[in-house]
Protein backbone atom coordinates (compact mmCIF):
# COMPACT_ATOMS: atom_id res chain seq x y z
CA UNK A 1 0.00 0.00 0.00
CA UNK A 2 1.71 3.50 -0.93
CA UNK A 3 0.49 7.05 -0.36
CA UNK A 4 0.67 9.73 -2.96
CA UNK A 5 0.78 13.05 -2.07
CA UNK A 6 -0.80 15.12 -5.26
CA UNK A 7 -0.49 18.80 -5.82
CA UNK A 8 -1.05 20.83 -8.91
CA UNK A 9 2.11 22.62 -10.47
CA UNK A 10 4.19 22.77 -6.57
CA UNK A 11 7.67 21.42 -5.30
CA UNK A 12 7.31 18.04 -2.87
CA UNK A 13 7.65 18.35 0.33
CA UNK A 14 10.50 16.81 2.14
CA UNK A 15 9.59 12.98 3.99
CA UNK A 16 10.05 14.71 7.10
CA UNK A 17 8.17 17.85 6.59
CA UNK A 18 5.43 15.25 5.75
CA UNK A 19 5.97 13.31 8.45
CA UNK A 20 5.62 16.32 10.56
CA UNK A 21 2.39 17.26 8.75
CA UNK A 22 0.64 13.82 8.76
CA UNK A 23 2.22 10.96 11.35
CA UNK A 24 3.71 8.13 9.72
CA UNK A 25 2.17 6.27 7.55
CA UNK A 26 2.72 2.12 7.70
CA UNK A 27 1.91 -0.14 5.05
CA UNK A 28 0.24 -3.72 5.80
CA UNK A 29 3.56 -5.06 6.76
CA UNK A 30 4.58 -2.82 9.15
CA UNK A 31 7.15 -1.39 7.59
CA UNK A 32 6.88 2.78 6.46
CA UNK A 33 6.00 3.53 2.66
CA UNK A 34 5.93 7.21 2.16
CA UNK A 35 5.86 8.76 -1.79
CA UNK A 36 5.33 11.66 -2.92
CA UNK A 37 3.84 12.34 -6.35
CA UNK A 38 3.67 15.86 -8.35
CA UNK A 39 0.31 16.55 -10.61
CA UNK A 40 1.38 17.67 -13.68
CA UNK A 41 -1.49 19.61 -13.75
CA UNK A 42 -0.70 23.10 -16.02
CA UNK A 43 -1.11 26.71 -14.54
CA UNK A 44 -4.69 26.67 -15.64
CA UNK A 45 -5.52 24.01 -13.15
CA UNK A 46 -6.81 25.64 -10.46
CA UNK A 47 -8.43 29.24 -9.69
CA UNK A 48 -12.20 30.70 -10.24
CA UNK A 49 -14.98 31.42 -12.22
CA UNK A 50 -17.27 34.22 -12.11
CA UNK A 51 -20.66 34.08 -13.33
CA UNK A 52 -20.21 37.20 -15.52
CA UNK A 53 -17.85 35.08 -17.60
CA UNK A 54 -14.68 36.27 -16.19
CA UNK A 55 -11.88 33.39 -15.44
CA UNK A 56 -8.65 33.82 -12.92
CA UNK A 57 -6.52 31.86 -12.17
CA UNK A 58 -3.64 33.32 -10.66
CA UNK A 59 -5.48 34.17 -7.42
CA UNK A 60 -7.43 32.35 -4.70
CA UNK A 61 -9.33 29.58 -5.19
CA UNK A 62 -12.24 32.03 -4.50
CA UNK A 63 -15.79 31.01 -3.40
CA UNK A 64 -18.57 34.07 -3.64
CA UNK A 65 -22.50 34.05 -3.37
CA UNK A 66 -23.64 37.91 -3.81
CA UNK A 67 -27.31 37.90 -4.54
CA UNK A 68 -27.79 41.69 -5.35
CA UNK A 69 -25.08 41.85 -8.03
CA UNK A 70 -24.85 38.28 -9.55
CA UNK A 71 -22.34 38.88 -12.13
CA UNK A 72 -19.78 39.01 -8.76
CA UNK A 73 -20.92 35.50 -7.56
CA UNK A 74 -17.99 33.00 -8.34
CA UNK A 75 -16.95 29.61 -8.10
CA UNK A 76 -13.58 27.57 -7.14
CA UNK A 77 -12.17 25.17 -9.40
CA UNK A 78 -9.51 22.47 -8.42
CA UNK A 79 -7.58 19.41 -10.82
CA UNK A 80 -5.28 17.02 -10.10
CA UNK A 81 -3.22 14.99 -12.51
CA UNK A 82 -3.86 11.56 -11.39
CA UNK A 83 -2.02 9.86 -14.70
CA UNK A 84 0.53 7.99 -11.96
CA UNK A 85 -2.65 5.89 -10.73
CA UNK A 86 -3.78 4.56 -14.26
CA UNK A 87 -4.29 1.02 -12.95
CA UNK A 88 -4.35 1.23 -9.49
CA UNK A 89 -7.04 0.54 -7.09
CA UNK A 90 -7.98 3.38 -4.71
CA UNK A 91 -8.29 2.88 -1.22
CA UNK A 92 -8.57 6.38 0.21
CA UNK A 93 -8.70 8.99 -1.60
CA UNK A 94 -8.87 13.04 0.82
CA UNK A 95 -8.84 16.66 -1.43
CA UNK A 96 -7.33 19.07 1.14
CA UNK A 97 -7.10 22.43 0.62
CA UNK A 98 -6.60 25.49 3.41
CA UNK A 99 -9.00 28.07 4.19
CA UNK A 100 -7.77 31.02 4.32
CA UNK A 101 -10.76 33.23 5.37
CA UNK A 102 -14.37 32.95 5.24
CA UNK A 103 -16.99 35.77 6.15
CA UNK A 104 -20.49 34.38 7.05
CA UNK A 105 -20.56 31.39 8.79
CA UNK A 106 -24.31 30.66 7.60
CA UNK A 107 -23.08 29.35 4.54
CA UNK A 108 -21.53 26.25 3.42
CA UNK A 109 -18.88 25.69 0.84
CA UNK A 110 -19.63 22.60 -1.32
CA UNK A 111 -18.32 20.51 -4.20
CA UNK A 112 -19.02 19.35 -7.12
CA UNK A 113 -17.13 16.46 -9.44
CA UNK A 114 -16.50 17.83 -12.27
CA UNK A 115 -14.38 17.30 -15.54
CA UNK A 116 -13.28 21.05 -17.31
CA UNK A 117 -10.50 19.31 -19.66
CA UNK A 118 -7.30 20.39 -20.02
CA UNK A 119 -7.81 24.47 -18.98
CA UNK A 120 -10.99 26.55 -16.91
CA UNK A 121 -13.21 28.41 -19.59
CA UNK A 122 -16.15 30.47 -18.26
CA UNK A 123 -18.78 27.24 -19.21
CA UNK A 124 -17.18 25.66 -15.82
CA UNK A 125 -18.87 27.95 -13.57
CA UNK A 126 -22.53 26.51 -14.23
CA UNK A 127 -21.39 23.18 -16.27
CA UNK A 128 -22.89 19.80 -15.72
CA UNK A 129 -21.59 17.96 -12.92
CA UNK A 130 -20.55 14.30 -13.59
CA UNK A 131 -21.75 14.70 -9.13
CA UNK A 132 -23.20 17.31 -8.18
CA UNK A 133 -22.80 18.34 -4.25
CA UNK A 134 -20.63 15.33 -3.23
CA UNK A 135 -19.79 16.70 -0.08
CA UNK A 136 -18.75 20.23 2.30
CA UNK A 137 -15.37 21.22 2.17
CA UNK A 138 -16.36 23.78 4.72
CA UNK A 139 -18.98 25.38 6.90
CA UNK A 140 -16.89 27.24 9.68
CA UNK A 141 -14.37 30.18 9.56
CA UNK A 142 -11.42 28.72 11.03
CA UNK A 143 -8.28 29.35 8.81
CA UNK A 144 -7.43 25.60 9.18
CA UNK A 145 -6.68 22.28 6.30
CA UNK A 146 -10.58 21.28 5.25
CA UNK A 147 -10.59 17.94 4.13
CA UNK A 148 -13.25 15.86 2.36
CA UNK A 149 -13.15 12.25 1.04
CA UNK A 150 -13.19 11.68 -2.79
CA UNK A 151 -12.34 8.01 -2.78
CA UNK A 152 -15.38 7.05 -5.26
CA UNK A 153 -14.79 9.88 -7.61
CA UNK A 154 -10.67 9.94 -8.34
CA UNK A 155 -11.93 6.07 -8.49
CA UNK A 156 -14.64 6.94 -10.86
CA UNK A 157 -12.13 8.96 -12.87
CA UNK A 158 -9.75 6.55 -13.66
CA UNK A 159 -12.21 3.83 -14.19
CA UNK A 160 -13.49 5.88 -16.88
CA UNK A 161 -10.31 7.04 -18.46
CA UNK A 162 -9.66 10.45 -17.12
CA UNK A 163 -6.32 11.56 -16.04
CA UNK A 164 -7.22 14.84 -13.72
CA UNK A 165 -9.55 14.52 -11.26
CA UNK A 166 -11.38 17.79 -10.68
CA UNK A 167 -13.86 19.62 -8.60
CA UNK A 168 -15.96 23.18 -8.69
CA UNK A 169 -16.45 24.93 -4.80
CA UNK A 170 -19.86 26.70 -4.40
CA UNK A 171 -21.72 28.18 -1.99
CA UNK A 172 -25.03 26.10 -0.59
CA UNK A 173 -27.67 29.16 -0.62
CA UNK A 174 -27.59 32.21 -1.59
CA UNK A 175 -26.71 34.33 1.45
CA UNK A 176 -23.67 36.89 0.77
CA UNK A 177 -21.06 35.09 1.92
CA UNK A 178 -16.68 34.71 0.35
CA UNK A 179 -14.75 32.31 1.21
CA UNK A 180 -11.20 31.85 -0.23
CA UNK A 181 -8.63 28.79 -0.29
CA UNK A 182 -4.97 28.94 -0.63
CA UNK A 183 -4.17 28.09 -4.57
CA UNK A 184 -1.29 26.60 -6.15
CA UNK A 185 0.11 29.68 -7.06
CA UNK A 186 0.58 30.21 -3.12
CA UNK A 187 -1.46 33.12 -2.90
CA UNK A 188 -1.63 35.06 0.34
CA UNK A 189 0.41 32.86 1.90
CA UNK A 190 4.51 32.11 1.83
CA UNK A 191 4.03 28.55 3.63
CA UNK A 192 4.16 25.48 1.11
CA UNK A 193 2.10 23.35 3.67
CA UNK A 194 -1.15 25.53 2.73
CA UNK A 195 -1.00 24.37 -0.81
CA UNK A 196 -3.84 22.15 -2.08
CA UNK A 197 -3.63 18.52 -2.15
CA UNK A 198 -4.93 15.35 -3.02
CA UNK A 199 -3.93 12.74 -0.84
CA UNK A 200 -4.23 9.23 -2.08
CA UNK A 201 -3.77 5.92 -0.72
CA UNK A 202 -3.99 3.26 -3.49
CA UNK A 203 -2.95 -0.56 -4.17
Amino acid sequence: MIISYIKPEIESYSAAEMLDEFGPCKNQYGEMTLYTTIGNASVNADGYVRQNGSVVTNEFIWVESAPSNTDENARGILGFNISSLVGKTIVSAKLRVYLYSYDDVSNSVIVDHIDFGSSIDAGDYNSVALAGNIGTISNNTVSEWKELNVKDYVQNDLNNGRTSSQYRFKFSSAYVSTARFIDAENTGCQCLRYLPELVVTYQ
